[in-house]
């Protein structure tokens, strides 16, 4: 969540971030996976390095970065992103994972590597939970998922052929890598699936979430041989996107079956239940719930649904994953709220009701402070966003630029979120966009922009405040939190485009979880200074301000299709 404040500017945000919900194209039946054996089960979660938890000692010999990429083959970053859980007859339920593929100044490819172990030629298997993002690929046109060997054995894929959707195969990685296993599945981008390649007998099979995907390959697949990789292992072959729960195993020959594949039970699986709100009058309370979302691609009817509910009777229209009262009161405290997941005829309730207390209103602190601001010299605008419902948030100090909402921006009235009443919400590349007016631009060389900004997590990308730029033009400006949400970035097109391209702040404990005021103060147009709580986190030098003025004032974003 994010709130911004200026000279004049006063922006009360959320960037929300999404935990990305778990999901596959078919769900599996989970029961006892004795018949395999272990080799090693790299859970990608906080373990330093990427710890084998199967007590064999087979560890990835890298880590996770813990700042943005600056290049090269880099390890991924650790994201509260898990495919969740419980995952095989262990239990094992999956809170975190890893983000391959960021960088700063664009994708970067990441790799891990170094086991020590290659599986036998024949009954064994290598599976692994995947969440591609954009085409799936951070180099080149194609990037390794998984692998039992980088000379021999098999693989997973992204495959990109030109001027063609991206796709996920599997194949002999041994000479020309033509042998292909089964049939090419098209990636999700919003959804978790799990794949899997089994070597069953000498007959190769490719699964998805544990059912067979296209023909098996009948021998003449390679044994594993060389460095087992997650993530690229050379250069050009990179991977864009989220992996989790990676394991390899072994079996006596003919003992194999589906149910030893990491999936998850038939049917909903709430992973994070919705939260209580404590809410300000003629706030906006928003309610989440995180679920195991299992969709198969080829058949509506399979769809995951979902209901919310008000103490006990159904809301009209309340029928995703995510729900907003829009405005409430002081009547409205005390309300409970539930929602129904439903799939394939199975249907589980959220587990305790998420309460809702409405708190009054410091009516008189609120006045004062809005006051203090608008009498501020030179302000130019103002963004309180209290009493704003629609798709118009209000500029009090100039109704002719005032913003619009715009894909899926909302609210949050949350009183660790937002003051007064109630903060704008940001997820994904929702955005507020204001028309342009060329006293942001700050001619003079002078100015500031303030706001409140709180983000709820490390949002794995860079993650805007607030910007000026022509909708996909290099920015005239932007303030941004960093992928870690550890520090704050300036940046725009007139930094040297190698060393540095940006400007970055260490802001003290991060941002992650705290309402904070965070101001922007141009001096003399060359220097730039972060404040946050009124601490400057020090000065750095701009040699000008970006080189295309005119673009619109963004919210959240910079532009339609940035976050």
């Amino acid at each position: 969540m994010k709130k911004l404040l200026a000279n004049s500017w006063r922006l009360l945000t959320q960037n929300k971030r999404n935990l990305a919900l778990a999901a596959c194209l078919m769900s599996g039946v989970l029961t006892s996976s004795a018949s395999v054996t272990v080799q090693g089960w790299w859970h990608l979660d906080n373990s330093q390095p990427i710890t084998d938890s199967s007590g064999n000692g087979r560890n990835f010999g890298s880590a996770y970065s813990t700042a943005p990429a600056v290049g090269g083959l880099v390890a991924a970053q650790l994201i509260n992103n898990g495919a969740g859980g419980p995952l095989d007859s262990t239990g094992w339920i999956s809170s975190e994972c890893v983000r391959f593929g960021v960088g700063v100044g664009g994708k970067r490819q990441s790799a891990m590597w170094g086991i020590g172990y290659n599986p036998p030629a024949q009954n064994y298997g290598i599976e692994i939970w995947v969440l591609p993002q954009d085409n799936g690929i951070a180099g080149g046109s194609g990037g390794w998922i998984f692998s039992s060997g980088q000379s021999g054995g098999v693989a997973l894929r992204i495959n990109a052929p030109n001027g063609l959707p991206s796709y996920i195969d599997a194949f002999d990685v041994s000479g020309s890598q033509t042998v292909t296993i089964g049939d090419q599945v098209p990636i999700d981008t919003n959804n978790w699936m799990e794949l899997a390649i089994v070597n069953n007998g000498g007959i190769t099979t490719l699964y998805t979430n544990g059912v067979p995907c296209g023909a098996s390959v009948t021998n003449g697949i390679s044994t594993s041989a060389g460095d087992c990789y997650i993530g690229t292992p050379n250069d050009n072959q990179a991977y864009d996107g989220y992996l989790d729960e990676a394991r390899m195993f072994t079996f006596t020959a003919g003992a194999f079956t589906t149910n030893d594949l990491l999936l998850r039970p038939p049917g909903p699986n709430i992973l994070v239940e919705p939260q209580n709100d404590v809410v300000w009058s003629g706030g906006a309370a928003p309610y989440d719930i995180i679920a195991s979302f299992d969709f198969d691609v080829t058949n509506a009817a399979l769809a995951q649904t979902y209901q919310w509910q008000e103490d006990g009777t159904a809301i009209a229209d309340a029928t995703n994953a995510t729900f907003l009262v829009p405005v409430v009161s002081l009547g409205d405290s005390g309300s409970n709220f539930t929602c129904v997941v439903t799939k394939n005829g199975i249907t589980v309730t959220s587990a305790p009701p998420a309460a809702l207390t409405v708190v009054a209103n410091n009516t008189a602190d609120v006045a004062a402070y809005q006051s203090l601001v608008t009498a501020t010299p030179g302000i130019l605008a103002y963004f309180p966003v209290d009493n704003c419902t629609g798709a118009v948030v209000t500029n009090v100090v100039d109704a002719t630029h005032n913003g619009g909402l715009e894909n899926d921006a909302n609210y949050d009235g949350r009183t660790n979120r937002a003051f007064g009443q109630r903060a704008l919400s940001f997820d994904g590349f929702a955005d507020v966009q204001v028309p342009n007016n060329t006293a942001y631009e700050f001619n003079s060389g002078f100015g500031t922009i303030e706001a409140l900004v709180y983000l709820s997590q490390a949002p794995g990308n860079p993650a805007t405040i607030f910007s000026e730029n022509l909708d996909g033009s290099p920015s005239y400006y932007s303030l941004s939190a960093d992928a870690t949400g550890s520090f704050l970035v300036y940046a725009n097109d007139a930094l040297n485009p190698t060393s540095p391209t940006s400007l970055s702040f260490a802001v003290p404990g991060g941002l992650v979880g705290q309402l904070l005021d965070v101001a922007l103060v141009i001096d003399n147009t060359t220097n730039v200074t972060v404040y946050v709580n009124g601490n400057s986190l020090g000065t750095q030098e701009q040699p000008s301000f970006g080189s295309t003025p005119g673009g619109s004032f963004w919210i959240g974003a910079t532009g339609d299709a940035t976050g």
